[in-house]
């Protein structure tokens, strides 16, 4: 992924959070400016799949460590909407996998909602349930 390519990701990624059970609405450039603070420290290890050179869907992953070794987290992984359900997202969680094994990374994390398609798509890549892990949050308006 280039940094070039971040307007066009933002662009499906919005879209993509409109359904439910997000029913999100991104206002002007926040998903662009989003995006380009995940790329800031993600750049490295995100990936787009094309198809002559028409971006389909990207993957932002974040390599750090933990107390046993090298971990990655899925910050996002995306595909357009009207790609969806084509085998693309299995592809790139495969290349993102054969990465991660290439540099023996630990563990992966990620972040979805059980509400959506998005949770049946990891569970069937290996993904399960945290049952030590919650996730707060605080409404500060």
């Amino acid at each position: 992924m280039k940094k070039s390519d971040l307007r066009v990701c933002a662009n499906f990624l919005a879209i993509a959070y409109t359904v439910s059970p997000f029913n999100e609405k991104w206002e002007n450039d926040n998903a662009y400016k989003y995006l380009s603070h995940k790329f800031e420290y993600c750049h490295k290890d995100s990936y787009v799949i094309t198809d002559k050179n028409n971006i389909l869907g990207f993957v932002l992953l974040n390599l750090g460590y933990w107390a046993d070794g090298p971990q990655a987290m899925i910050e996002e992984i995306v595909i357009k909407p009207e790609y969806q359900h084509q085998g693309l997202g299995s592809l790139l969680m495969e290349y993102v996998d054969s990465k991660l094994k290439k540099t023996k990374v630990k563990s992966v994390i990620l972040w979805t909602h059980q509400d959506s398609s998005a949770y049946k798509f990891h569970q069937k890549h290996g993904f399960s349930l945290s049952h030590d892990l919650v996730l707060m949050d605080k409404n500060n308006q």
